[in-house]
């Protein structure tokens, strides 16, 4: 149990360390807390709860409707 939840932090930290590192970029490019899809803001909220976050709330959610439709197809 506790090697696997090992595992799994260092997992979560080898995912987020890419996610800073593209953060970091778009912040220097002044292009931080706009949604990559829609140009819109992302809203403060989000990014203080998720501030890797590289899309607004909307795209996210069609995002997500999307890949749910395609997992159900499979």
């Amino acid at each position: 149990e506790e090697a696997q939840i090992a595992l799994r932090i260092a997992d979560r930290k080898r995912n987020l360390i890419p996610k800073i590192d593209k953060a970091r970029q778009r912040i220097r490019q002044g292009e931080y807390g706009y949604c990559l899809q829609s140009g819109e803001p992302i809203g403060l909220a989000r990014l203080l709860i998720r501030p890797t976050a590289e899309f607004c709330i909307d795209i996210k959610s069609i995002n997500e409707k999307r890949e749910q439709t395609y997992d159900h197809k499979r």
